[in-house]
């Protein structure tokens, strides 16, 4: 009897491990592939249905997230000539990239907070939070595996 239930275990085990992972396969469409314009426009619509913006809004923030699209493409650009290159920033240049990021990131919210109503800015930094957690944990899960 304790053999067959042996057999059974490592036989449930092996079929498990044999499963197809699933967690490769892109979702939706690679961030890199797709224009500004497109880019731009997924964002601000999510931002929409979340916020149930009014047209006048919308069309601010998609004027927002265009201005955003462009500069992070031009910087993902940057980074994989640099790749090429297999040239790293120094430390000075590091400082200058994350205190400039943490300026433009300043001055949208500020942008935010003028354009959404108390309630929809609210809504919207509890969104922003919650995707921070979801960063964190998605790193962590992938350190985990190496």
């Amino acid at each position: 009897m304790k053999k067959v239930v042996s057999i059974v275990v490592l036989f449930v085990g092996f079929l498990g491990m044999a499963q197809e992972k699933r967690s490769h396969l892109p979702k939706e469409p690679l961030l890199k592939e797709l224009s500004v314009e497109q880019l731009a426009t997924l964002r601000t619509k999510k931002i929409a249905l979340a916020l149930d913006l009014d047209q006048d809004q919308f069309d601010k923030v998609m004027q927002i997230q265009v201005e955003n699209a462009a500069f992070y493409k031009a910087i993902a650009a940057a980074r994989a000539e640099n790749r090429e290159d297999q040239k790293r920033p120094t430390a000075e240049e590091r400082f200058q990239m994350k205190n400039e990021r943490l300026d433009r990131q300043l001055a949208q919210e500020q942008q935010l907070k003028e354009l959404l109503t108390k309630e929809q800015y609210a809504l919207w930094k509890q969104m922003k939070i919650e995707k921070h957690a979801q960063g964190k944990q998605r790193a962590k899960r992938k350190k985990r595996r190496g």
